[in-house]
């Protein structure tokens, strides 16, 4: 069965694709005319096998329209309604996926931070003593590129 362009509603080629032109149901695609075919094939089975009369199985039929025209809309919707779930669960799979990136970027973020603090500390630490003379010479850190090494590891 062909699906609707419009997802939200119900399309009437989704329901009947009979027109006037046309004359062999069997070729129509929509589900009322699905369901009025099994309808109809139901009381010619019945007509055959002398269970019913033709004129019982034209008045079954007549009283038959309406219920199987609200199953057919009934089917649409529900096809609609699972549609529509599929798509929602694409969604939150998608929203999960893209939680567990924002989770790992944050744990990443707090790990970088981490670091910088540990650095602004040491950096921070060697000039409070350097400057109270506490340090008369500059630690092996900074005199040599570690420095430059640590710093580039945090920002790259």
């Amino acid at each position: 069965m062909p699906l609707s362009t419009d997802d939200k509603n119900i399309n009437i080629n989704d329901v009947t694709t009979i027109n006037k032109d046309m004359l062999d149901v069997a070729l129509s695609s929509g589900s009322f005319d699905r369901f009025m075919m099994a309808t109809r094939a139901q009381l010619k089975d019945a007509v055959d096998n002398q269970e019913i009369t033709q004129s019982e199985a034209g008045t079954a039929l007549a009283q038959s329209i309406v219920g199987v025209l609200n199953a057919s809309m009934e089917f649409e919707l529900k096809r609609i309604s699972s549609m529509a779930d599929v798509a929602l669960k694409e969604k939150n799979t998608e929203l999960a996926q893209a939680q567990i990136v924002l989770t790992e970027r944050q744990t990443e973020g707090f790990d970088d931070n981490k670091k910088q603090k540990l650095f602004e500390a040491q950096m921070n630490s060697w000039a409070l003593m350097f400057s109270s003379g506490t340090l008369t010479t500059k630690p092996a850190i900074i005199s040599n590129d570690s420095v430059s090494d640590l710093y580039n590891d945090l920002v790259s």
